[in-house]
Order: structure tokens, then sequence, then C-alpha cells
């Protein structure tokens, strides 16, 4: 099994990403604060299935369109970005569900990079 290779850091795209997920449950001001945060906070490592655990969420199999996009990257060794969580209980994905899935299937075991606030 190839190792899943990560991004050094968060592709900006991922933060507007985060934004607009959250912002169905929170109001602007709220998500803006949040967005901030996670671009100054430092990247830190949590196993796949912990972060799927905490989340509360059924995980997605591999017939999903985006898991299985992100499965064939993580078959040719392209890096993908770290993911980026909200603390709570239950922590939220804000962006990087279909990753932390593709990952599951993958590894349950495996460290996953993320940002979290």
């Amino acid at each position: 099994m190839k190792q899943i290779q990560w991004l050094d850091d968060v592709e900006a795209h991922d933060y507007d990403a985060a934004y607009s997920y959250l912002n169905l449950a929170f109001d602007d001001e709220f998500c803006a604060a949040v967005v901030k945060k996670l671009r100054a906070a430092p990247i830190t490592r949590t196993k796949a299935k912990d972060i799927i655990r905490m989340s509360g969420d059924v995980p997605l199999t591999a017939k999903d369109h985006a898991v299985a996009h992100d499965l064939e990257k993580m078959d040719k060794g392209t890096p993908m970005s770290p993911i980026l969580l909200l603390r709570g209980r239950p922590v939220i994905i804000a962006d990087g569900w279909h990753r932390c899935c593709g990952v599951l299937i993958r590894d349950p075991n495996a460290w996953i990079p993320h940002k979290i606030v």
C-alpha cells in the first residue's frame, strides 16, 4: 500500500469551501472568525478513524464520486490538502470530508494532517 501523500499546507480554496459549508449553520461573522483562526492554526495530525468517529457522520464509500477521485489521487501519489476542522462535539469537518473518507477506506489508522480551532 502506498503511503498517502499530503501537502505541507492547506490549499487556499479550501478556506473558501470551509466558509461556505459552515455558513449553512452559522452566521457570516462567526464563519469569518473561524476561517481567520484556521488560517493561523498549526497543522496537527489525528487518525482517520478518530476524526470520523468524533464527527458522528456515516462515512462515504468508494462508490461516491468525490471519494473515488481522492482514492485515485492516493493511488497516484498525488499530495492532498490537509483538512479543516471545527472543534466540538461533534467535530465539524469544515473541509476535507471526502479526503477523510478516502483515507478511512485505505487505512483507518493513517494520520490525517489538519488544522483545528
